[in-house]
């Protein structure tokens, strides 16, 4: 962080193609623009202001900046949503939900995030959508900006020590259960239920049984389609790829009720305090100014507390679990053997001695330093993210396999490739 931006310009893509660009450019035209900037003008003591033509995406978020005459800016943050998600109200819950995770962030620590300056959850409105008007910071996402200037040696070192004592900071924010941020009307906090989990959770085995019990993997049609695509195309007769194919497959759909049955064996802080958890740390979510230093963490969106076990590295930059990734690029032990693996590996270590320092400068809990130690642990919290938010293809279970000693109750040759 800094307190001199070095700023030239917002690195703004418009609605990129990336995106249902038909469904957004048509959310785009529905939303009542006039409206906006009264409710905004409204908020800052009537100030007049006009919508920016520049136009960009984040996440399942349209997001324009309003300009005032004064020469503040604020940021409109429009979610868009399904009909599904405005009947039953999941779309107001998650942005009222990412609201009360902003304000707890900004009151009880000092990682940089914007100010909210008003919103209104229910889409049901004269505006047209679910919304934030927020603080515009001067900045670009670390990964755009990468995109036109990558990052020198010395600027990365220096990035991902700042990435680095920000996790320590928001793990350093624990509650008694595991769920979603809840701001009360005294202005204290409490925890909620998950979407789709239920809870809130008294313990890491209740969360992990749960997840369990709802987890899908997206897209399991492709994988059959796509390694038959990496066999030349075609649809395989081939017996042994057939066979590699539907180990797949069954490793992919047993993953989760195996992992149920060993949710009593993986937690090593089974009960609370649970730390925060950003649902998406990474560079794609946190802004910079040219020179690559931090001036906000952005987009909370499903953030919450979560099992230590849920704990991993920003994303980005561990690698896919070693269990999962072709024998020759790692050892037995686990180690990497490939030149840009051993890279990452030790960029991860020094990343874990900030974590280190940080924790023992404002005397916390060595607690997240050794959960980014523990590789058992990272390779099964990275794998749960994997399964159901990318829907990687993989031998999942063969991270429960490898790990068989840690947590018991697998059958270490059950997936023999």
């Amino acid at each position: 962080m800094t307190d001199k931006a070095n700023f030239k310009g917002y690195k703004w893509e418009g609605i990129s193609p990336f995106y249902r660009s038909e469904e957004t450019h048509a959310f785009h035209d529905s939303i009542n623009w006039n409206a906006l900037c009264q409710y905004a003008s409204k908020l800052n003591k009537n100030e007049p202001c006009t919508m920016d033509p520049q136009t960009t995406m984040g996440g399942r978020n349209l997001v324009r900046i309003i300009n005032f005459e004064n020469g503040t800016r604020w940021i409109a943050r429009l979610r868009i949503t399904s009909s599904d998600a405005i009947a039953n109200g999941a779309s107001a819950l998650a942005l009222q939900e990412e609201v009360n995770c902003i304000q707890l962030v900004k009151e009880r620590t000092s990682i940089p995030v914007p100010t909210v300056f008003g919103s209104i959850a229910n889409p049901q409105n004269d505006i047209g959508a679910s919304f934030m008007l927020i603080e515009c910071l001067l900045g670009n996402t670390a990964i755009s900006l990468e995109c036109e200037e990558p990052m020198t040696s010395q600027q990365r070192t220096a990035f991902y020590a700042e990435m680095a004592r920000i996790q320590t900071e928001m793990s350093s924010l624990t509650f008694p259960k595991i769920g979603t941020i809840i701001r009360l009307h005294s202005g204290t906090y409490d925890i909620g239920p998950l979407p789709g989990l239920g809870g809130p959770f008294d313990t890491a085995t209740e969360y992990l049984e749960a997840w369990a019990e709802s987890a899908k993997f997206p897209h399991l049609e492709d994988v059959r389609v796509s390694c038959n695509a990496a066999a030349g195309g075609k649809i395989v007769d081939n017996k042994e790829v057939e066979e590699k194919i539907s180990k797949l497959e069954a490793s992919i759909l047993t993953f989760p009720s195996r992992l149920k049955k060993l949710a009593a064996n993986i937690p090593l802080r089974n009960d609370g305090p649970f730390p925060l958890i950003h649902s998406d740390f990474a560079s794609w979510n946190v802004l910079v100014d040219d020179d690559y230093n931090v001036v906000g963490v952005i987009d909370w969106e499903y953030s919450h507390t979560g099992p230590w076990e849920m704990v991993h590295f920003a994303m980005g930059f561990m690698p896919t679990p070693a269990p999962m990734s072709p024998s020759e690029w790692y050892d037995s032990a686990g180690m990497p053997l490939k030149k840009n693996l051993k890279k990452t590996f030790k960029e991860m270590d020094e990343y874990v001695d900030v974590v280190r320092q940080v924790e023992q400068a404002k005397a916390l809990s060595p607690t997240l330093s050794a959960v980014l130690s523990d590789r058992a642990g990272q390779d099964l919290a990275y794998a749960m993210r994997l399964y159901t938010i990318d829907g990687k293809r993989g031998y999942y279970s063969k991270i429960l396999d490898v790990h068989h000693e840690r947590w018991g109750g697998g059958n270490k040759d059950s997936e023999a490739a």
